[in-house]
């Protein structure tokens, strides 16, 4: 098998963003390249050099295996600072509105104090959890903890804090009177966009760690 056929093998196996395969793979044909190279100056002709570096480089479908696990923990660390990030903003930039005054503030009904500190709660969940996944994701394979698993957990947390931010808010509409009136200006639709794009985002990384987590 060539240096060249051995790369192709891999790359048929692999799945995930191109950024990340097209840079593993780079490093697969350097380092067979490298490994013909040193078999050239020890007096090898060059395809017994080049066959004696595949050979040692060993069975592309195992590496491929390690690859996509490599793929899935890089991804992974990314999406985990990436939730971490997200949900921080949105309560954030919720909260601007309404000790700004931009918000017309109206009293609270019980419901919709609970609404909120669970709004709060998700956020400081999800985003500790997310730190944890990506210090795991770093530090993992130091002492031995696989990545797959963990990616995985990212993708759950993320589709699972998500989704209940979108039903606490959806839920605080129905708790305050004249709530959707009162939303109808420019900084609280600029946020409202804010927050659509956040989501939108978190989810398609959640659902892209899943997907690489369980990529055969």
């Amino acid at each position: 098998m060539t240096a060249q056929r051995t790369v192709a093998t891999i790359q048929a196996r692999l799945t995930g963003p191109r950024r990340l395969r097209t840079e593993l793979l780079q490093e697969v044909a350097d380092g067979l390249e490298d490994a013909t190279e040193a078999y050239q100056e020890a007096g090898l002709n060059a395809a017994d050099a080049e066959r004696r570096a595949v050979a040692e480089f060993g069975d592309p479908r195992k590496v491929a295996d390690q690859l996509q696990e490599e793929i899935a923990a890089r991804h992974g660390r990314r999406s985990a600072l990436f939730i971490a990030l997200c949900f921080p903003v949105l309560i954030l930039a919720w909260d601007l509105l309404w000790m700004t005054g931009l918000v017309p503030p109206t009293p609270q009904p019980a419901p919709a104090v609970l609404l909120n500190n669970l709004l709060t709660w998700i956020a400081v969940t999800t985003t500790c959890g997310a730190l944890v996944g990506f210090l795991l994701l770093y530090f993992g394979p130091r002492v031995g903890v696989a990545g797959i698993p963990v990616t995985r957990a990212i993708g759950v947390l993320g589709w699972l804090g998500t989704g209940s931010t979108v039903l606490a808010c959806c839920a605080m509409q129905f708790t305050q009177p004249n709530y959707a009136d009162r939303m109808l200006n420019v900084p609280v639709l600029s946020v409202m966009v804010l927050s659509l794009v956040l989501v939108v985002g978190v989810a398609t990384a959640a659902q892209r760690c899943c997907a690489l987590a369980t990529a055969p």
